[in-house]
């Protein structure tokens, strides 16, 4: 299910985007900390049950740019006020569009894959974009906070956002 987007109903008092966890009847609220101007789009639960949530921001001067966080699941609880590691935090100069669903799934070798996908609204500037992303050996182990996504570097991307995009061991866009 997509979280709607941020509004005064789905804001707490304190500016937290809210959440909550359904347990048959009860339901109980936690806050998921705003990382503006990012506006979450879609979310995942991952095999060990921590939460991919993915964000995007666009604005006519800085253009588009997605953010993916991770959620640990043991930090998931009623009135919990939770952040996440980001995983990627990139803008327009990459292959990304409107960035808005995301779907997760093991392969074979215990790695997860992640989709990322946007759509191009029937609007010709925009596009439709899918981006595969992979966590090696995942197997399901809750709380992975050591991984990174490490995206290709290039003279026109981003500049660094992330400990991820500094990374030496980047392979460098092909030309």
């Amino acid at each position: 299910p997509r979280p709607p987007p941020p509004t005064p109903h789905t804001r707490d008092p304190r500016g937290n985007i809210r959440g909550f966890i359904a347990d048959g009847h009860d339901i109980a609220w936690f806050g998921v900390k705003p990382h503006e101007p990012f506006m979450p789009t879609d979310m995942a639960r991952l095999p060990g049950g921590d939460i991919l949530l993915l964000e995007r921001r666009y604005s006519l001067l800085g253009g588009v740019g997605m953010q993916l966080r991770r959620i640990a699941a043991d930090k998931i609880e009623a009135g919990a006020v939770l952040d996440g590691k980001v995983l990627v935090n990139v803008g327009q100069r990459y292959s990304i569009d409107n960035m808005e669903g995301l779907a997760v799934r093991e392969d074979e070798n215990g790695d997860l894959l992640i989709y990322m996908i946007s759509d191009n609204n029937f609007n010709p500037l925009q596009r439709t974009v899918l981006l595969m992303f992979r966590l090696p050996g995942e197997s399901g182990a809750a709380s992975a906070e050591d991984n990174e996504v490490r995206l290709p570097q290039s003279p026109e991307a981003d500049g660094p956002t992330n400990e991820a995009d500094k990374s030496a061991e980047a392979v460098p866009e092909p030309s």
